[in-house]
């Protein structure tokens, strides 16, 4: 586990598992970046994060955006989600070839006053089986109890 602020309110954790994906789990605050009430902080922030990915990988191609769903405590979150192609960064490959694709995926929540994101990462040959392993670890990992 990483602290990643002093005060211990941003905190995330790294996994790998043996089928070879690559897993963070985020909590930080949900601030607000804009100071305009109507529109959605998830929304907002999803959108930030997304544009952040797909600009610092210039390879990076959206296959898919849209809701996410996560049960937690006997509660259903609702979040977002992106799925994207790029190039596998872990893979190894000589000079003259490309590096095989790689999927990377991004979902985000938001839990009373912190955001929850979630990033994978994995190579697009193990994708069907890279799925059921990460529906299985997002039922396995509980949140923290929401607060009030």
């Amino acid at each position: 586990m990483h602290n990643n602020d002093r005060h211990g309110r941003d905190v995330s954790v790294e996994y790998n598992s043996d089928t070879g994906i690559m897993l963070t789990v985020q909590v930080y605050p949900a601030w607000r970046s804009t100071l305009e009430v109507r529109k959605d902080p998830l929304e907002e922030h999803f959108q930030g994060v997304m544009g952040t990915v797909l600009r610092n990988s210039p390879d990076a191609q959206l296959i898919s955006e849209g809701p996410a769903r996560v049960t937690q405590n006997g509660k259903s979150y609702s979040g977002k989600m992106a799925v994207m192609t790029m190039q596998d960064f872990r893979a190894k490959s000589k000079p003259s070839r490309k590096r095989p694709k790689g999927i990377s995926d991004l979902r985000l929540f938001r839990l009373g006053e912190y955001f929850i994101k979630y990033r994978m990462a994995y190579s697009e040959a193990i994708r069907g089986k890279a799925e059921k392993e990460i529906k299985g670890f997002m039922i396995s990992l509980k949140w923290p109890s929401e607060e009030g």
